[in-house]
């Protein structure tokens, strides 16, 4: 009650939901769409130098990152579907299949340096234990970088009654009130 959060109470095995993940991003036109004008607000709102690291956790096949890649980002996907990940290696792009955890945070660390920027699109819907997610994105951050995401947000959930978001995979929704007080926790601000 006291952090606000809204998370369901039971937890299917991430290993079962995402290991071999039928939705790809690049199928759909819009989501492209979406994609390109999303690299191109960071690449026009954010100042992150170009040849700088992005990661982007849960990348599936890296329809964003290739247009940041395009930017002159080098980039990083991490996402643990290994048919998906196949194929985003199929076309040029570095990918790490494996869930974002402390091993593969410190060899992105060892081998690449800090990230500039870390982008998780729907991923902190999925994930049980936020408080560890956070903490190795901060870890892994510059000291001037970004964590950019999206996610459904909670209050729309609510009036909208969207209540087909509302499913075993989508075990967290969030709200600014709780956001606010979790991110200032592990030295990030919320600043859009």
């Amino acid at each position: 009650h006291a952090c606000q959060h809204v998370q369901l109470a039971h937890v299917v095995s991430p290993q079962l939901l995402f290991s071999n993940y039928a939705y790809v991003s690049g199928t759909s036109s819009s989501f492209v769409g979406h994609f390109k004008q999303y690299a191109d607000w960071i690449s026009n709102s954010l100042e992150i130098p170009k040849g700088d690291l992005v990661l982007e956790i849960g990348s599936n096949d890296c329809t964003l990152l290739s247009f940041l890649a395009e930017s002159g980002y080098r980039c990083i996907g991490i996402d643990p579907a290994e048919n998906i990940v196949k194929d985003a290696e199929s076309n040029q792009y570095l990918s790490i299949c494996s869930f974002f955890d402390q091993e593969v945070a410190d060899d992105i660390r060892k081998n690449h340096g800090e990230a500039s920027l870390i982008i998780a699109n729907n991923v902190f819907a999925h994930i049980k234990d936020l408080s560890k997610t956070i903490q190795l994105v901060s870890s892994l951050l510059k000291p001037s970088g970004y964590l950019v995401f999206e996610v459904s947000y909670l209050l729309d959930v609510i009036e909208k009654t969207l209540s087909d978001t509302i499913y075993h995979e989508h075990l967290d929704y969030h709200s600014v009130s709780a956001l606010l007080p979790f991110l200032a926790r592990y030295g990030l601000d919320v600043i859009d």
